[in-house]
């Protein structure tokens, strides 16, 4: 995506793409640039959402190429690069930490990265403010491409009434015309309520992860059918992140902090104007969106 004043880069794909997008004309070039990465999986341990790795290189095909041998645990791969040369060592280094340290302050997310053994060079003011403007821009972009790992829970703004589940939360809603949802934070992500339904058919471009945890939960009886076109939640689901729980339950592609409300129409968070300029942008081409299955690229 195109946006003015910003060079920034963001591509999103499956591992099992990994292999077809090299030999793509349009993204060779992405795969040879300098650039930061997050490679995301299931969590090894129940008490984490997912599990995370952060890197960056000057030649991120190489390295790519290795952790596809040595890193098995990762099913996404979200990029971060620029249309240009500006990403320098020093900045990718910064943005690194910064993704590594937002990943820790989370705390619910398990991180791949072995301890620092290196000394890191001091950044200048104007390096770490360059780079924070950077990632901002670029998380931003996140939901759009699928990106839960740093889709934190989240409560009512001050000031907002909620109904209320039997222990104390408040309870958010999700509906169209398929889907018909009950659901709230939860201490790993979003839990959904028994009863809720959703719909039955997936959409074509429904990511994969996505997809394969709601086939599961149709082969664990926890998602059942429920008349021809939709299906019903047979007890109450814990989901990783409000977008995935929004995601699986209409079987496509959702920005759950912006999809479930409240009984007075509040959203769990309200979208920035950025964010919807992005939603409205993303609905029409540009150079820099390609259409392929299993990739986004903004």
């Amino acid at each position: 995506m195109d946006l003015r004043n910003w060079n920034g880069v963001c591509l999103a794909f499956a591992r099992s793409s990994y292999k077809r997008l090299l030999r793509d004309e349009h993204l060779g070039t992405i795969f040879d640039r300098a650039d930061v990465y997050l490679l995301t999986g299931p969590a090894r341990d129940s008490k984490y959402r997912q599990r995370l790795y952060v890197g960056e290189d000057v030649a991120f095909r190489l390295r790519l190429d290795q952790h596809y041998g040595n890193k098995r645990f990762w099913e996404q791969c979200f990029v971060l690069t620029t249309t240009d040369t500006s990403l320098d060592e020093s900045l990718l280094l910064q943005l690194e930490d910064m993704l590594l340290h937002k990943a820790e302050a989370a705390g619910t997310i398990e991180i791949d990265n072995s301890p620092k053994s290196r000394t890191r060079q001091p950044v200048s003011a104007a390096k770490k403010s360059e780079a924070a403007t950077f990632l901002d821009t670029s998380l931003r972009q996140f939901p759009l491409l699928g990106c839960s790992i740093f889709d934190a829970p989240a409560g009512p703004r001050a000031g907002h009434t909620n109904s209320r589940s039997a222990s104390g939360g408040p309870q958010y809603r999700f509906v169209t015309a398929l889907t018909n949802c009950l659901g709230r934070p939860s201490l790993k992500g979003f839990t959904v309520r028994k009863g809720s339904l959703a719909r039955a058919n997936a959409v074509a471009s429904m990511r994969e992860p996505n997809r394969r945890l709601r086939q599961a939960l149709m082969d664990e009886g926890v998602l059942v059918p429920y008349g021809d076109q939709q299906l019903r939640l047979a007890r109450d689901h814990e989901f990783n992140s409000p977008s995935q729980a929004a995601s699986v339950m209409c079987a496509g592609n959702r920005n759950g902090l912006g999809d479930w409300k409240d009984d007075n129409g509040h959203r769990l968070a309200p979208p920035s104007r950025f964010h919807q300029r992005l939603k409205r942008r993303a609905n029409a081409p540009s150079k820099w969106q390609v259409q392929m299955s299993e990739l986004s690229l903004f």
